[in-house]
């Protein structure tokens, strides 16, 4: 089972990277620099922005920050990868692999460009201060979601805790 584990988590963490990177790759080649398509009016526009920070640009400019975020965020994958048991608990499994696609999709961005490719634009009910973001920050707020479902309620959903 172990092995069958393993191939799950790296199938599913390339199949989900490459799927980000695609993303950014083709609005990277087809967009302008801030340039906006509005897609469903009212609700999405894809606009692209460079990002030198996290999601909104906090902390923008500082790489090395975000670097040593990233080297704590890989263990703590490491770690809770060795925790996933598909036979006990999906919601933890898929939020860690959610969680790990994400970081290195974004990762390989800061390490290549300095900067994050962002192009999301979502309004929601004409909010319209909500920050640009990117398919590889959709699987970190998944993943997170799923993550903090699994801890709060895995008793209620797979019985007792071991």
């Amino acid at each position: 089972m172990q092995k069958h584990k393993t191939s799950i988590i790296i199938s599913a963490t390339l199949f989900l990277v490459f799927i980000d990177q695609l993303t950014k790759k083709i609005v990277e080649n087809t967009f302008e620099l801030y340039e906006q398509r509005v897609i469903i009016k009212g609700f999405l526009t894809f606009t692209k922005l460079y990002n030198d920070g996290g999601f909104g640009n906090l902390f923008g400019g500082q790489m090395v920050f975000f670097y040593v975020i990233s080297a704590f965020a890989g263990l703590l994958m490491f770690y809770l990868i060795k925790q996933i048991d598909f036979n006990k608990s999906n919601w933890f499994g898929f939020g860690v692999i959610l969680m790990m696609s994400g970081g290195i999709g974004n990762l390989i961005d800061r390490i290549i460009y300095q900067h994050v490719v962002d192009f999301l634009d979502v309004d929601i009910f004409s909010y319209t201060t909500w920050p640009v973001f990117n398919v590889a920050d959709i699987f970190l707020v998944i993943g997170m979601i799923l993550f903090v479902i699994d801890l709060l309620f895995e008793e209620k959903i797979y019985g007792k805790k071991n």
